[in-house]
C-alpha cells in the first residue's frame, strides 16, 4: 500500500509536469529587489575615508555580512558548489529531469529519500518561506510548488543571478548565513580568497550544515575528487575541517578602534555610519594611551579626544582600559576639572579690560582678601610673592585666580562657562567647575578658534551653528600664555616639537592635559574610576598628550604657531624690583602699560 501510494503520486505528478505553467511569475521577486532587501546583521562605523573603525552585531538571530557579488567570489567556490549540488546547472532550465526521475525511482524502490533539487529549486525554497524543508522533508505539494517557482526563476533571472543569490542566502553552518559570513567565520578569509580545500568543505556543509567534522570532511573529500586538478589532498581537507568546524564559529570582529562610539551611534543592522574620525589619528591616539597605561599599572583607565580647530570635527575619540577592563566611556563623564577652567577666567578678565597679561597679582601662599568659601590656597613656599597674570595662568596658581575673579562679575564668569558647556555645581565657588573630557576639549578648541564656538561633532565638515563666545584678541593672548614655556615654569611638559599651548591638572585620583597645536586640540584624561589613589610619579596624561601632539606636529598635522590678530599691541615691559624677566608682552588696544612696572611691597 505504501509503495503503491507513492508510485501513484509520482505518476500523477509526472503527468502534471508536462503542462505546468508559470503562474507564479507575477509574484516572483526581482533580483535587484532581493539584493536591495539583503541586510547585514552588523552595523559598521567608518572613518572619514570609509575605513572600518568598528563592527557591531545588532541582529543576533544570525551572522550575516554584506552581499558579495558573483564576480567577487573565488572560482574554486563556484566550481565546488556545482560539483556538489548541481553538475548540470548550466544545461537544465530549473529542474534536472534526468536526476529527478532517477531519484524518484530510487526512492520508490529502495526508500533512500534521495533528493534531486537543483540550485534553482533550492533558491526557490530560500525565497518562499512556505517551502521551508521540514524534518521529514517537503511534501509532494511543496515539491510541486518548488518546481513551478524554479521554472519561473529560470525564465526571469539569469544563471549568474541565481548563483549569486543562492550563495548569499544559504545557511552554511550554525547561524552563518551567506558565503561572506561563512568564509570569514570558518577560515578568516574573504570570499574572493577561498581556496579549493575551503571550497570543498563549504560545499559539503550545504548537505548537512551542522554535521560532525568527520562527516563533513568525508563529503568534502568526495567533492574535491571531482574538481579540476591539482586538488587538495583528503588529509589536508580533513585537518582543515577538524580545525575550523569545532566550536561555535564567529565572524571576526576585525578592527576594534572605537567600541564606545559604535555603542552610542550604531542603531540598526546593516547601518554604515561615516564619521569625521581619522583612522590614522585614532590608531595613534589609542596606541599612545595603551602604552602609557602599560607603563602605569596603577592607573585604571584613560581617554583622549582630538578636535579639528576650525570645525570642531572629532578626529579621534578613544578609551583605553588598564586595570579596569570594564570601565565605561570616560569621555562623556563629568568630573571636577580643577585649574583647567582658569584660561576662560583670564580670557574674560582680559576681554573686559580688568587685567592684562602683565598685571601683577599677589601670589602669596597665605590667605588674602578672597571669599571665605574658596579653599584653594597654595602652600608651595617656592611660589613667588608677586606674579604676573601670565605666570599665574601658566602655572595654574589658585590665589591669583581668585583675585582675578574678584575683578569681574562671578555671574559673568559662570555664564561664560555655561556658554562653553562647562558646569558650575556651586555658584558660590565658580572656580570649581566640572566638565566631560569632550566638552573640555570643545571649550579649548573654541579658545584656539579665535573664540568661535561650534559644538564638537562626528559630522564631516562640522556643524553649522557657529557662534562667537570669546574675544578673538583675548583668546589669542591666553593661547599665547598657554604656549609660553617660561610661563609654565619652563619644564611642565618637556620635549614638545613645534607649537603647542596647553594646561594640565591633577589630583590623587586623576590627571588631565588639554591644549592645542595650530590645527588641532587634544584633551587627555587618565585616572581611576573608583577614585583610588594613583600613586604615580608625574602627570601621565601630560606625557600621553606630549606623545600625541609630537606625532601630530611631525606627521599628520604639521603647522606653525597661529598668527596674532592685527589689533594686538606688542610692548616690552620691565618689573621693578625684577620679580620676572623683561619681555615683550601682548595687550589689547588701549591697555598697554608703562614700560617699567613697579611691584608693590608685600603687605604682611
Amino acid at each position: 500500500m505504501r509503495s503503491g501510494a507513492r508510485l501513484a503520486a509520482v505518476i500523477l505528478l509526472s503527468g502534471s509536469l508536462l503542462d505546468y505553467q508559470t503562474a507564479f511569475a507575477a509574484s516572483l521577486p526581482d533580483f535587484q529587489q532581493v539584493r536591495a532587501a539583503h541586510r547585514s546583521s552588523y552595523a559598521v562605523l567608518l572613518d572619514r575615508h570609509d575605513k572600518i573603525l568598528q563592527m557591531l552585531q545588532l541582529d543576533r538571530s544570525e551572522q550575516r555580512l554584506p552581499w558579495v557579488a558573483l564576480d567577487e567570489l573565488s572560482p574554486a567556490m563556484q566550481q565546488a558548489l556545482l560539483v556538489s549540488e548541481d553538475r548540470r546547472f548550466f544545461q537544465h532550465h530549473g529542474v534536472d529531469w534526468r536526476a529527478f526521475v532517477g531519484a524518484a525511482w530510487e526512492n520508490l524502490r529502495y526508500d533512500t529519500h534521495r533528493g534531486a533539487s537543483t540550485l534553482t529549486m533550492q533558491l526557490a525554497g530560500l525565497l518562499d518561506k512556505t517551502l521551508a524543508r521540514n524534518v521529514g522533508g517537503r511534501t509532494y505539494a511543496q515539491k510541486w510548488q518548488q518546481i513551478r517557482e524554479a521554472d519561473a526563476l529560470e525564465k526571469h533571472w539569469s544563471k549568474a543571478q541565481i548563483l549569486d543569490t543562492y550563495l548569499n542566502l544559504v545557511t552554511f553552518r550554525s547561524d552563518l548565513s551567506g558565503i561572506n559570513a561563512a568564509s570569514q567565520a570558518l577560515f578568516h578569509v574573504a570570499p574572493a580568497a577561498i581556496d579549493a580545500a575551503q571550497a570543498s568543505i563549504l560545499a559539503a556543509l550545504l548537505r548537512g550544515p551542522n554535521a560532525k567534522p568527520a562527516k563533513v570532511a568525508a563529503r568534502a573529500c568526495g567533492v574535491a575528487l571531482h574538481m579540476k586538478p591539482p586538488g587538495p589532498s583528503c588529509a589536508t581537507i580533513s585537518n582543515l575541517a577538524y580545525n575550523s568546524l569545532t566550536g561555535h564559529p564567529e565572524v571576526p570582529s576585525g578592527v576594534t578602534l572605537a567600541p564606545d562610539l559604535a555603542e552610542q551611534y550604531l542603531t540598526a543592522p546593516s547601518e554604515r555610519l561615516v564619521t569625521s574620525i581619522n583612522i590614522k589619528i585614532q590608531k595613534m591616539a589609542l596606541n599612545s594611551l595603551q602604552t602609557q597605561l602599560k607603563r602605569s599599572p596603577k592607573i585604571g583607565a584613560g581617554a583622549i579626544v582630538i578636535l579639528k580647530n576650525s570645525t570642531a570635527e572629532i578626529l579621534a575619540y578613544a578609551n583605553a582600559r588598564g586595570n579596569e577592563p570594564m570601565a565605561a566611556d570616560q569621555i562623556t563623564v563629568a568630573r571636577p576639572i580643577d585649574t583647567l577652567a582658569q584660561p576662560f577666567l583670564y580670557e574674560l578678565a582680559i576681554e573686559q579690560r580688568r587685567i592684562t597679561a602683565a598685571t601683577v597679582l599677589n601670589g602669596t601662599p597665605v590667605p588674602i582678601s578672597v571669599p571665605n568659601t574658596y579653599p584653594g590656597y597654595i602652600n608651595d613656599a617656592s611660589t613667588p610673592l608677586w606674579v604676573s597674570a601670565r605666570f599665574a595662568l601658566g602655572e595654574g596658581l589658585a590665589v591669583p585666580a581668585a583675585q582675578v575673579l574678584d575683578r569681574i562679575s562671578a555671574d559673568d564668569f559662570i555664564s561664560r562657562l555655561q556658554a562653553l558647556a562647562l558646569h558650575v555645581p556651586d555658584p558660590a565657588v565658580p572656580l570649581q567647575a566640572e566638565s566631560s573630557l569632550l566638552d573640555l576639549a570643545n571649550a579649548y578648541q573654541t579658545l584656539a578658534n579665535h573664540g568661535v564656538y561650534r559644538m564638537a561633532s562626528l559630522r564631516i565638515g562640522g556643524l553649522e551653528n557657529a557662534q562667537t563666545i570669546l574675544s578673538a584678541d583675548a583668546s589669542a593672548i591666553v593661547g599665547n600664555i598657554l604656549a609660553d614655556r617660561s610661563a609654565h615654569g619652563g619644564s611642565a611638559i618637556p620635549g614638545i616639537d613645534g607649537y603647542a599651548s596647553y594646561a594640565e591638572a591633577e589630583d590623587d585620583t586623576q590627571q588631565w592635559c588639554v591644549g592645542s597645536t595650530g590645527k588641532v586640540t587634544v584633551a587627555v584624561w587618565m585616572g581611576n574610576t573608583d577614585r583610588k589613589t594613583l600613586n604615580v610619579n608625574g602627570n601621565r596624561a601630560a606625557r600621553t598628550w606630549r606623545t600625541v601632539v609630537n606625532a601630530l606636529n611631525r606627521v599628520l598635522y604639521p603647522g606653525p604657531a597661529p598668527t596674532l590678530p592685527g589689533g594686538i599691541v606688542v610692548q616690552q615691559i620691565d618689573y621693578q624690583p625684577p620679580v620676572e624677566p623683561s619681555r615683550d608682552e601682548l595687550f589689547l588696544p588701549g591697555t598697554a602699560l608703562q614700560q617699567t612696572q613697579s611691584v608693590p611691597a608685600l603687605s604682611k
